[in-house]
């Protein structure tokens, strides 16, 4: 049980540090495009939490199949992909944008969250599927 919690673990700061690399690199090409830190639109948390899905949705059927060992499906799935996207940094750009009085930008994050996500589940389904019998 230690040594799952410990994967687990080494996974989470795995993703949760690519997270703030993939926001942080983010936030410096809106700057060098737009002239400003943030797109106004948390649209890296979006591609962050898309990708993590499509990532999810794919190993979570392919991984087993392929590894052995479940601690190693862990540290992957619940670890580093569970560090990665976040539901708690969602929720506050989301709270943020209506803060803000950005109500429908808050309105459409909400929306293409939950529908980029879910596409991502989706297609990395599909991945997985394609490339073995599951």
């Amino acid at each position: 049980m230690l040594l799952d919690v410990l994967a687990v673990g080494c996974g989470g700061f795995i993703g949760a540090s690519a997270r703030f690399l993939v926001t942080t690199l983010t936030n410096k090409l809106a700057y060098l495009t737009l002239g400003q830190a943030s797109f106004g639109f948390p649209i890296g948390i979006l591609a962050i939490n898309f990708a993590g899905c499509f990532l999810m949705g794919w190993l979570a059927l392919y991984l087993p199949q392929v590894a052995a060992n479940p601690r190693l499906v862990a540290f992957v799935t619940t670890g580093c992909l569970g560090g990665f996207t976040t539901l708690s940094t969602f929720g506050l750009d989301t709270w943020k944008l209506v803060v803000g009085g950005e109500y429908l930008l808050a309105g459409l994050n909400v929306v293409l969250t939950l529908a980029v996500c879910f596409a991502g589940i989706l297609l990395g389904v599909a991945v997985a599927r394609s490339m073995t019998s599951a």
